[in-house]
């Protein structure tokens, strides 16, 4: 049996991970589990964001190849943000049976489509839809949009969450830092109900102050209006990423813009350059495209002279 850990609680991960395995065992020993099949488990703990949430406490799955072919291997996935003293018994042994069921008996779930990446998954056009048309389910359901989540309430406007959150992130990029692994940039989107978009940005970026960041960076940024909310609310440096519509380095310097960062901006201008030159010469034969806007050999080599 292979034990999986998904996630960062570590508070929580000693006392699941120990649950797990002794109810395994347990079943194991009265005879509910094979010792066959007890070899080929894979148990996978998770942490649901939402305590309260849709998923069962428990899943069982087979393996498949790549060629659709059912492997040996079984998948247990066990949210362990659910779990709670005397769950798991039942939980594993109903998953456990509900795996081995023939087809006919397998009936009580509805998939809406097959496996496949997750990035082209129609979870995410579920996700579009939802925020595109937000007052028109909360006009629907009679409920705003943290009363009918799971619990009625988002982790997402929790202080103590949040704040956990940004720790646990912080402390993950840490530890890529002192591996030499950390990316030079990394990006987090997260979109919510417009109305409270900006205070939830807010509270998640003097979290990341909190706990320790010299500079907080606030892309898809544009209006003035839109950064100086920013620089008054959080009363610390700032860092812009300059894209088209982004106000003069001046301005925003007026702003109080601490810092602006140009991303890809000018690697993928050039880049288009590159392609109209390639175009050119494939389409004419000619090559004065490569020669429009570049500087002189002698300056280039220049720039590598100290």
């Amino acid at each position: 049996m292979i034990v999986k850990l998904n996630h960062l609680q570590g508070k929580a991960a000693a006392t699941s991970a120990q649950d797990v395995i002794g109810t395994m065992y347990t079943l194991l020993e009265e005879g509910h589990i094979e010792k066959s099949q007890f070899a080929r488990l894979q148990i996978e703990l998770d942490w649901i964001q939402y305590k309260q949430n849709f998923r069962e406490v428990v899943i069982a799955t087979h393996g498949y190849n790549q060629q659709g072919k059912q492997v040996p291997i079984m998948d247990v996935h066990v949210d362990t943000r659910q779990v709670v003293p005397g769950c798991l018994r039942a939980a594993l042994l109903r998953a456990l049976a509900h795996s081995n069921a023939p087809e006919p008996q397998n009936q009580d779930r509805l998939p809406l489509e097959q496996f496949q990446s997750m990035k082209s998954s129609i979870v995410w056009d579920f996700n579009r839809l939802y925020w595109t048309r937000l007052h028109d389910w909360e006009a629907a359901t009679g409920k705003g949009y943290e009363q009918a989540l799971p619990g009625g309430a988002s982790d997402g406007h929790n202080p103590e969450a949040i704040a956990d959150s940004v720790a646990d992130f912080w402390t993950l990029l840490k530890d890529l830092e002192s591996k030499n692994q950390l990316p030079p940039e990394i990006y987090l989107l997260e979109i919510g109900d417009a109305s409270t978009r900006f205070d939830r940005a807010c509270e998640r970026l003097k979290a990341y102050r909190d706990a320790g960041a010299d500079c907080l960076f606030i892309p898809g940024v544009v209006t003035e209006d839109l950064i100086a909310r920013f620089v008054q609310a959080l009363k610390f440096p700032i860092n812009i990423l300059a894209v088209a519509g982004t106000p003069p380095a001046a301005r925003l310097q007026e702003l109080g813009v601490a810092r602006i960062s140009v991303g890809s901006g000018m690697m993928r201008s050039a880049m288009g350059h590159t392609r109209r030159i390639a175009e050119a010469v494939k389409s004419t034969g000619e090559f004065g495209k490569m020669i429009e806007g570049s500087i002189p050999f002698a300056e280039a080599n220049a720039l590598f002279t100290r």
